[in-house]
């Protein structure tokens, strides 16, 4: 079971399936990665394209990139930056030459919608993966309940075994019981 989460984060409150616990959580996380891969690539495609090209390539930035943030992935770049006709101004910070613009493509929007449903799915399918865990222990429960009785015979004869020991006590006499009820001495 420990395979199934990461113990560590489960003890914190933040329970994450294990890769292979739920194959739809783990699509979601795949989705996720390609993405995060794609806008990286788009980003290192467009720099090449922009003028001045140095310019582009240290102050390019994608801002509100966490999962609850709201205008995920705004392309972040000095006004001085020329840029193609399909970045769209999305806003605006500072003034003058140290006036940045904060801008969206239909690439970025696209893959920004596919991020968004990948991360829903992903938050439903945590809660998921933790009744697939449930679940699985549920599964071995007559295991567990013959783990349980058998360490629960071993106390009590070992505590028998302890006391008959001790001075001023006896060997306990331990009676057959069968399945009928009746006791045989």
């Amino acid at each position: 079971f420990l395979e199934n989460f990461d113990c560590d984060k489960a003890a914190n409150g933040q329970f994450v399936p294990g890769r292979g616990t739920d194959p739809i959580y783990d699509e979601a996380c795949d989705t996720i990665n390609r993405i995060k891969e794609d806008l990286e690539n788009y980003k290192q495609e467009m720099i090449q394209t922009l003028k001045p090209k140095h310019v582009a390539s240290r102050s390019w930035k994608y801002i509100n990139t966490k999962p609850e943030s709201k205008d995920k992935y705004l392309i972040e770049l000095p006004v001085t930056v020329e840029v193609p006709h399909d970045f769209h101004v999305k806003a605006k910070r500072g003034s003058g030459m140290k006036q940045v613009n904060k801008y969206r493509t239909e690439y970025v929007a696209d893959l920004v919608r596919e991020l968004e449903q990948a991360l829903e799915v992903q938050q439903t399918r945590r809660a998921k993966g933790m009744q697939i865990v449930f679940a699985k222990f549920d599964a071995q429960r007559p295991l567990w309940a013959s783990a349980a009785h058998i360490s629960a015979l071993l106390d009590a004869l070992g505590s028998l075994a302890v006391m008959a020991g001790s001075p001023g006590y006896c060997r306990a006499e331990i009676l057959d019981c069968p399945s009928d009820g009746s006791v045989k001495p």
